[in-house]
């Protein structure tokens, strides 16, 4: 079963930058080769925005599997993040 996650994000801000690249890893390490994600940019698509009712971002959405989640963050606590929306938490890495 493939994840499908919708971030909406303000621009190219470092916090945007940072929510984008933490859940790509959380998902990458999570549901290797099992997801997809979908960057929206409110600025450019304020329509997108308005019908999802974003009030604040970034927001992740996850679309698939239901139940529909959402958290708002820059996603830098993984255990939160993999909480928030329902994916398996993750173990601390070894080194």
């Amino acid at each position: 079963m493939t994840h499908h996650f919708r971030l909406y994000v303000a621009g190219k801000s470092p916090t945007s930058t940072r929510a984008a690249t933490n859940l790509s890893a959380l998902c990458d390490r999570v549901l290797p080769r099992r997801h997809q994600i979908e960057i929206i940019d409110i600025l450019e698509r304020p329509d997108l925005a308005a019908d999802a009712s974003v009030l604040a971002t970034p927001l992740v959405v996850q679309m698939n599997p239901e139940p529909v989640r959402r958290t708002v963050g820059d996603f830098t606590d993984m255990r939160h993040l993999a909480a928030a929306i329902g994916l398996p938490i993750p173990l601390p890495e070894q080194t």
